[in-house]
């Protein structure tokens, strides 16, 4: 045998084994996938749970925070346009 006919079939066992491991990844996937499908649909179809409990434990929290404050007025800005300097030609 040739040295190239021995790295042919050293490359034709390395192909072979990528393409081995990229079935059984493939095959992983779709597997994950379908369970990740299922998951989904079963928690899209409990009956939400209520919220009104959760939110009158903070209402007390939402009144204590919600102080007057004052606002302190400002003057107003001027705005100051930037103009180029004009060269004399004269």
């Amino acid at each position: 045998m040739s040295l190239f006919e021995i790295l042919q079939f050293h490359l034709a066992k390395e192909i072979a084994q990528a393409q081995q491991q990229h079935a059984e990844y493939w095959a992983y996937m779709r597997s994950m996938d379908l369970a990740l499908k299922k998951s989904l649909q079963k928690n899209f179809t409990k009956p939400m749970p209520k919220f009104s409990i959760f939110a009158a434990t903070l209402l007390p929290f939402t009144s204590a925070t919600k102080e007057p404050t004052q606002v302190a007025a400002k003057a107003p800005t001027q705005l100051v346009v930037a103009t180029p300097i004009q060269t004399a030609a004269k």
